[in-house]
């Protein structure tokens, strides 16, 4: 390689690395009074603009001419142009608004107009206070004189059509507001209709039942299938006692082999009672989630005997009431709002076959497995017909519908809906429940009121 060569990459060399080295030169700063400028200019377009379509065309140009002209007021001119070129202008403009919008003011090719305009901000129309005050009270005596007619012409037709805006929304919703308030009285009406007509059914399925040979006349038990004796049956263990009777746990000692269980009820009032809760379990026949009748024994007229099947489940190891469930300190895999699911389907149906329970409670409910249970003890049950009433007050039957527990009415569908509501709050305060809707049942059952209580229906819809 000649020198000439070597020298002519020596000076390239060294030239590139001139120009690979670091330089301290810096960018320009802005001045304090360009800040104040910028600042200035983002409060009047904060205190100028508001989201919405532009009654007139509101061009970018026009707007920026405007800023340049209020700023002015405060800053030299100059500087002001200086600072608020067309391209800061556009950078302030989106920094205040991101999401603002623009477009040509004609697309067609044919137009020399180019002009930019906004196509969803609107200059904001002042209040009438506002606008007494700024005419009161101007801060500089220029101001009093000059408007710009730019601003004028669009406040003025941005306020005709912003009230005509509002006048047409209010009647809207005016309308609406009727429309709904018909549609509420239609379906009140709709809602007491159907009260109306559900109630007739149920009383005319009770006076039916009333009519029947089942409660109209007693020769039937002495040739009924259900018949058997009592003596047949071995007394193992009391399961529970009240006031009407004694109930125990028995086995058939004719086959003691077959490891067949019962529940037998002595009863210590004499036959009345026992007529009207076996009436009750024939009427209602065969139902999983309701108390079966096995057999009965009237012979002794001073202690009837009815023996229904026991009720067992794998969670527990003896017959267990919802009562007893809740009052237990373990935790067992029980799924609580399922049962008062059962507990509605087992009500509804008793108030389809013509029958009122009248002692719907937690110890009148044994659980038959994690999610079912069985509704048991008709000793209160009567027909829609024939409802039963108290002869004097009580404040021992918490769960009983005021109206019933005070003496002042016979019971109905409604009481029953009561004692389901006062069911559920019981389940759901002694475990500690969070839900809603639960929440929503259990009030609306236990309404003082009771035409305001709602059907089982509503009650099984808002749980399911």
């Amino acid at each position: 390689m000649s020198q000439t060569s070597g020298q002519y990459i020596t000076d390239v060399c060294g030239q590139s690395n001139q120009f690979l080295q670091p330089t301290n030169t810096a960018m320009p700063r802005r001045t304090q009074q360009q800040v104040n400028i910028r600042e200035e200019t983002k409060t009047y377009l904060l205190g100028k603009l508001e989201h919405g379509e532009p009654p007139n065309k509101l061009f970018k140009q026009d707007l920026h001419e405007m800023c340049i002209d209020a700023v002015s007021k405060k800053y030299p001119n100059e500087e002001v142009v200086g600072t608020l070129n067309a391209v800061n202008f556009g950078r302030l403009l989106k920094s205040v608004y991101p999401n603002v919008m623009t477009t040509n003011s004609n697309n067609s090719s044919v137009s020399k107009d180019t002009r930019r305009f906004i196509t969803n901000m609107k200059l904001k129309i002042p209040s009438p206070t506002q606008q007494c005050s700024q005419e009161a009270t101007p801060q500089h005596p220029e101001e009093a004189t000059h408007t710009d007619p730019r601003l004028t012409d669009v406040t003025e037709d941005s306020k005709a059509e912003h009230v005509k805006y509002l006048e047409d929304k209010i009647a809207k919703l005016q309308r609406e507001s009727k429309r709904q308030k018909s549609s509420i009285q239609h379906l009140t009406y709709t809602n007491v209709s159907l009260r109306i007509e559900r109630n007739e059914s149920y009383q005319a399925m009770g006076r039916f039942l009333d009519a029947s040979s089942t409660y109209n006349r007693t020769s039937w038990m002495a040739t009924s299938q259900f018949k058997v004796k009592s003596a047949d049956y071995n007394k193992e263990s009391i399961l529970g006692e009240g006031s009407f009777g004694t109930v125990y746990k028995s086995s058939a000692s004719l086959d003691p082999a077959a490891w067949t269980l019962y529940a037998l009820k002595e009863f210590k009032r004499g036959l009345a009672t026992a007529h009207q809760e076996l009436r009750s379990l024939i009427t209602l026949g065969q139902n999983r989630r309701i108390q079966q009748l096995h057999g009965f024994d009237l012979t002794d007229k001073e202690k009837p005997v009815i023996i229904t099947h026991l009720i067992t489940s794998a969670i527990f190891p003896s017959p267990t009431t919802m009562k007893t469930a809740l009052a237990s300190k373990e935790e067992h895999p029980i799924n609580f709002i399922s049962h008062i699911l059962c507990l509605i389907h087992s009500v509804e149906y008793v108030h389809s076959m013509g029958l009122l329970h009248n002692d719907i409670k937690t110890d009148n409910y044994v659980l038959s497995g994690r999610d079912d249970g069985v509704l048991i003890d008709f000793g209160m049950a009567t027909t829609h017909s024939k409802p039963y009433k108290r002869s004097r007050p009580t404040t021992q039957c918490s769960w009983m519908a005021p109206e019933i527990s005070s003496g002042e009415l016979a019971t109905s569908t409604t009481s029953d809906v009561y004692s389901v509501g006062y069911f559920a709050r019981e389940v759901t305060k002694a475990r500690g429940i969070v839900n809603d809707k639960l929440k929503e049942v259990y009030r609306s059952c236990m309404q003082q009121d009771r035409n305001k209580r709602p059907p089982l229906t509503w009650c099984r819809v808002q749980l399911v």
